[in-house]
């Protein structure tokens, strides 16, 4: 698989225009094969919101929060 190396590409825009080179381009065909190693389960909007803003009180972002919990309460109930 071809890496794309972004921190290149993105210093790369900061000092080029792509318009002075779109006529040249080529159309081009690939494939991408994103899969995500997350699971995601819904949450009760009101549920959804006091966890919001516990993460912001905390100053981390929701994904975080939830995330160490359900560690911490999935270590407890392996021991």
């Amino acid at each position: 698989m071809i890496q794309f190396d972004t921190d290149h590409a993105a210093a790369a825009r900061d000092t080029h225009d792509v318009t002075e080179h779109w006529d040249a381009a080529e159309p081009d065909k690939f494939e991408v094969d994103i899969q995500s190693k997350m699971r995601y389960c819904a949450l009760e909007s009101t549920l959804a919101h006091k966890v919001s803003e516990i993460a912001w009180r905390k100053g981390v972002s929701v994904e975080t929060l939830v995330n160490l919990w359900i560690q911490d309460k999935v270590s407890e109930e392996l021991v």
